[in-house]
């Protein structure tokens, strides 16, 4: 009987034993499992952070913004006239301000001609002359004699105008005037003799030698008004569009810059426009004008210059970088670890960058810089901030950014 009870109690022992073992087993077993499975999920999400595209953005505020406008140009005088004798005859005088280059004032002798032949001319006609007006003066005498002849006859009627001799007066007056008018041309031409010069200005060519002969018609000199110049510049439909009202625009102030030395500039104001668009490169020209006393260095004719022409403001735009731009006209920004993209109207282009209208009015984007073709809308990315100025800010030593201030660091796989 105690046998029996022992083996009872012995079988009972070991089940319970084998019940905790197994229950402590299976605990292990799932924690191990939870254990694997968090890992696995952390993995995978580790995974996922790493396997983002890290794209390099540039943080750009929208601002209004005056575009500037450029073109080219070469300079050019806004008189040139070529000086031409008027009279024939031979040269005796040249003076040194007739030689290339030299300065001259308005008025001053550049040359003279022989004169000895129309000092004659002038004195012969000026014998005409008081020899016509006697013969006016006799005829009128006559006339009046006629009249008074008519009126003692105590014949009725009136008097025809051969008995008066009115013919013979306006005759005899035709004379007088034609006479006075060959004084008047003798004088001129004698004056002629003396080439003066019409304006302020300087020499750029002479064609005559002392003790040469001219003929009336012969260019003397080409000479330029030194006082103003001026500088046509090219510009397309597209660049027009960018300045904005015409009439508003005369006598703002354009800086230059020699396309040489840009350390030469200088200041022009708009003059005019020409109102006909050139048939071969579909362009029309802008004029300005420079005035070249109140210059602090000389302008030359045939300066090769660069113009910059303040446009209308334009609200609402955002310069970024010409890369920014994809191969099928889109810009793409990231928002909040986001693709995403829109069409790019394009105000204008200059050198290294575009200015786009803002999507949406938008104040500021994180502009993707180099765009792939593979990127799609909503795809998330890490960023990496980049640094980026326009060259003409680079220029004007500039070290605040403007348009393009960055601030995002993360890590993540480049491509």
């Amino acid at each position: 009987m105690n046998y029996f009870k022992q083996k009872k109690t012995s079988i009972f022992w070991i089940t319970f034993t084998s019940i905790i073992i197994s229950a402590g087993v299976f605990h292990q077993v799932s924690n191990a499992n939870n254990s694997d499975t968090k890992a696995i999920q952390l993995n995978s999400e580790n995974s996922k952070a790493v396997n983002k595209l890290l794209v390099s953005v540039v943080d750009i505020r929208s601002q209004t913004q005056r575009p500037i406008v450029t073109g080219f140009g070469e300079v050019s005088a806004k008189w040139t006239t070529q000086l031409t004798a008027q009279v024939s005859g031979q040269v005796d005088v040249i003076s040194e301000k007739l030689l290339v280059g030299k300065a001259f004032k308005k008025s001053n002798v550049l040359a003279k001609i022989n004169n000895i032949d129309y000092q004659m001319n002038l004195a012969s006609a000026q014998a005409d002359v008081a020899s016509a007006q006697l013969s006016f003066l006799e005829q009128q005498r006559e006339t009046q004699q006629a009249q008074e002849r008519w009126t003692l006859s105590g014949l009725m009627g009136k008097p025809s105008s051969l008995t008066l001799q009115l013919p013979q007066l306006e005759n005899a007056q035709a004379a007088l005037n034609s006479a006075k008018a060959a004084l008047v041309k003798a004088k001129k031409d004698l004056d002629r003799t003396h080439i003066r010069a019409p304006y302020n200005g300087r020499v750029s060519s002479r064609n005559i030698n002392l003790g040469g002969y001219v003929s009336a018609g012969t260019v003397i000199a080409e000479i330029f008004a030194d006082d103003i110049m001026e500088i046509s510049i090219a510009l397309n439909e597209q660049k027009f569009a960018l300045l904005g009202n015409e009439k508003q625009l005369i006598n703002q102030k354009v800086q230059l810059e020699d396309t040489t030395n840009p350390n030469n500039t200088w200041t022009a104001t708009i003059a005019r426009f020409q109102y006909h668009i050139d048939s071969t490169n579909r362009t029309r020209n802008i004029v300005l004008q420079v005035d070249t006393k109140k210059t602090h260095q000389s302008l030359l004719p045939g300066t090769f210059v660069k113009a910059f022409i303040k446009g209308q403001a334009m609200n609402d735009l955002v310069k970024i970088p010409a890369s920014a731009l994809s191969r099928d006209g889109y810009i793409w920004h990231v928002n909040n670890d986001l693709l995403h993209r829109f069409k790019a109207d394009i105000a204008y282009r200059k050198d290294d960058y575009l200015v786009v209208k803002t999507l949406n009015q938008e104040s500021q984007l994180s502009i993707v810089r180099y765009p792939q073709a593979g990127f799609v809308n909503n795809q998330a990315v890490n960023t990496q901030a980049s640094q980026w100025l326009a060259k003409d800010q680079i220029n004007q030593g500039t070290s605040k950014v403007t348009s393009a201030q960055l601030s995002t660091k993360t890590n993540g796989a480049g491509a």
